[in-house]
């Protein structure tokens, strides 16, 4: 569960909640960076820079392992 909300310069406020049941990973593959690294305010996932565009994301991203019996 997760909840944000933001004041603008007038102090109207808009919030909003989310709630899921995910799988996988929230970092990206074999790198420390969290997926939703780009939405990232006041530097709330550890203020790590933006991944390097010299190693790309692999194509195949293998989630098969979550599968397993």
């Amino acid at each position: 569960m997760g909840s944000v909300s933001l004041m603008d310069d007038e102090g109207n406020i808009v919030g909003a909640l989310s709630v899921s049941n995910p799988f996988g990973s929230v970092t990206l593959p074999d790198r420390p960076e969290f997926w939703a690294w780009p939405f990232e305010r006041e530097s709330e996932f550890g203020g790590l820079p933006p991944p390097s565009m010299e190693s790309p994301l692999p194509l195949n991203y293998d989630q098969t392992h979550f599968f397993k019996k």
